[in-house]
């Protein structure tokens, strides 16, 4: 009887087994680029054997392969490939480092350094894991990404990018109808020369539990993107160079639906977290959720800890700041739909700074509609700080329907813990069960 069990369960896992298998899946064909003469020693080009790899390689369901190994070259170029995989044994034993001479217009000459790889838009289907991708440029030069890839339905994992010349990973700039369905996770960013991730023309895209250290620009930045989740990354700037700019994530012109979660962000040249419209006439960020956001050390050379401008339905949850460089905890203006819940915003350091601060500079849209700001405690107790909350814009603005709502404030300064101009509101201001802790 036991026998004839153990044979029904061997039947049942093998009928089981052969109802989850895909019958059009195929074997893929694995290209290892050493096969083709790479050698990988860190001294020797080995240009032309991987491009006799790549040559190599079908139209579809490959894998180019980088046993651990040092392999200079020029740019990797892949197009019309599907269901590719470029993988290493590890981005600290597999790497790729440019060899290539650019130009990158810039007065200098023809100096190393340039483009790793290149996966164009004509591809789909594509993963790489398991690599460094070294630029080997030695300052900022304009067009050599590190590593641009626009095709749709995209991987990129467990890699590990250094010394590129601009964006060390580019998504979707170069893709026309707009790349679709991007996954960037467990990736390290180190020392760079422009920003970190950079996605531009995306849709529907995850970018989590990447860490990015070492960027000179931007660490995170969104553009004209759709349906993008930004979750657990750890985000620092390098501040080695003489630049001064730099936010840490960067919401720009014309995103939508961007949801995040648990990021945390440190040492900041500017904005730590930047959502804006840059250029007037772009379509503004709409549908933008921010939870559980933790900012520390940001703007120390210009700017504030939280910018949102020129923006639609954005909503800040738990968002704890802890003393910005400069400015303010969280800078806003020209708002429809703003809700900012929960969090901790402080400043111990004696240097001026507000909590919450609305602009007052005029050239914005005349009304800004329906802000919320609720159960929020805010310490402005550095000996030079303002006040908790301050809503003053230019004369030229009306707020149209304020709530603030459980409040906790403690202040150092003589002034008011939180000021709303009643001349520039209308509709409905309410300021309710707040508490000052002075």
């Amino acid at each position: 009887m036991k026998l004839a069990v153990r044979h029904l369960l061997i039947i049942i896992i093998l009928v089981s087994a052969s109802l989850l298998a895909d019958p059009n899946d195929k074997r893929s064909t694995i290209i290892n680029v050493r096969d083709y003469g790479a050698l990988g020693n860190g001294i020797s080009d080995d240009s032309t054997a991987i491009r006799a790899a790549i040559a190599a390689l079908p139209p579809s369901n490959a894998k180019l392969y980088f046993p651990a190994g040092e392999y200079r070259c020029s740019t990797i170029v892949i197009t019309a490939k599907k269901h590719l995989t470029i993988c290493g044994d590890g981005w600290p034993s597999s790497i790729i480092k440019s060899n290539k001479i650019s130009e990158a217009g810039d007065g200098r000459g023809p100096t190393i350094g340039a483009q790793v790889l290149n996966i164009d838009a004509a591809c789909c289907d594509i993963e790489v894991y398991g690599l460094t991708f070294d630029g080997s440029c030695d300052y900022r030069k304009p067009g050599q990404q590190a590593v641009i890839i626009d095709s749709d339905n995209t991987t990129f994992r467990n890699n590990y990018t250094i010394n590129s010349g601009e964006y060390a990973n580019s998504f979707g700039r170069n893709n026309a109808r707009k790349m679709d369905n991007l996954i960037v996770t467990d990736n390290r960013i180190g020392l760079n020369w422009a920003d970190g991730i950079n996605l531009n023309n995306v849709n529907n895209a995850l970018v989590a539990n990447n860490m990015v250290d070492g960027a000179n620009d931007d660490l995170i930045a969104v553009s004209d993107s759709n349906n993008v989740a930004i979750n657990g990354n750890f985000l620092r700037s390098r501040i080695d160079l003489p630049s001064k700019v730099g936010r840490g994530i960067a919401i720009l012109d014309g995103s939508k639906n961007i949801h995040a979660s648990s990021n945390y962000i440190e040492q900041v040249k500017q904005y730590g977290l930047y959502i804006v419209t840059e250029n007037a006439n772009a379509a503004r960020p709409a549908n933008i959720d921010f939870y559980n956001t933790t900012l520390r050390n940001v703007a120390i050379n210009s700017g504030d800890a939280v910018y949102v401008c020129r923006a639609d339905n954005v909503t800040l949850v738990n968002t704890n700041v802890y003393n910005p460089g400069q400015g303010d905890c969280i800078l806003i203006g020209d708002w429809t739909n703003l809700t900012i819940t929960g969090g901790i915003l402080s400043q111990t350091k004696n240097q001026y700074c507000r909590g919450i601060h609305a602009l007052e500079n005029s050239g914005l849209s005349p009304k800004w509609s329906n802000l919320i700001i609720k159960n929020v405690q805010i310490n402005m107790i550095g000996a030079s700080t303002n006040e908790a909350i301050y809503l003053s814009p230019h004369d030229s603005v009306m707020m149209d329907t304020i709530l603030i709502t459980g409040v906790s404030a403690k202040t150092a300064s003589a002034n008011n813990y939180i000021f709303v101009d009643p001349g520039n509101c209308e509709k409905s201001l309410n300021i309710i069960h707040n508490i000052s802790l002075d």
